[in-house]
């Protein structure tokens, strides 16, 4: 993304610039990952394993001098219809990040503060593998109903036992 400004702001998927008006007073990036680790027997723990978080950005901006109404309307509208965004800060650039949540502040002297929540979007482990037409071409194939082993007479079962519980029994 060389088309990007080092400016700090919210852009579309056309990398416009999001409500250029909108002051950004702080983001927060969570870049976390969970590290799996096993007990051993001596008693200590080894970790063997790690499995990266989705990237979260939390934005707290305000909207002073706009209109509210319009500018929460939209980010409303961007949530709901799944819209992608890049998000450009001092340090890195994220894309494909989607609205999670946008809690607000109403104030009567500050107007209104949002903190915008945006996570990345996988779009490539929501990909869906075609399935073929032709049988003989697929994996498994039909086979109706199975039945299971048929029940083991009496008779089988006893040659089956120990000697052992023919004692006790």
């Amino acid at each position: 993304m060389t088309n990007i400004d080092k400016e700090v702001a919210l852009y579309d998927e056309a990398l416009n610039i999001i409500f250029p008006n909108m002051k950004l007073l702080k983001i927060d990036v969570i870049d976390s990952s969970q590290v799996m680790s096993q007990p051993l027997e001596m008693g200590s723990r080894a970790s063997d394993h790690q499995i990266f978080d989705l990237i979260q950005v939390d934005m707290q901006v305000a909207i002073i001098g706009l209109d509210y109404i319009q500018v929460y309307n939209q980010l409303d509208t961007y949530q709901k219809e799944f819209k992608l965004f890049t998000i450009q800060t001092k340090v890195a650039i994220y894309d494909n990040m989607i609205l999670k949540d946008k809690p607000r502040i109403e104030t009567p002297d500050f107007g209104v503060l949002l903190n915008l929540k945006f996570v990345h979007f996988d779009q490539k482990a929501t990909e869906i593998k075609q399935v073929t037409k032709e049988p003989q071409d697929s994996s498994t194939q039909k086979r109706g109903t199975v039945q299971g082993n048929p029940n083991v007479s009496e008779e089988k079962k006893e040659k089956r036992t120990s000697a052992l519980s023919k004692v006790f029994n």
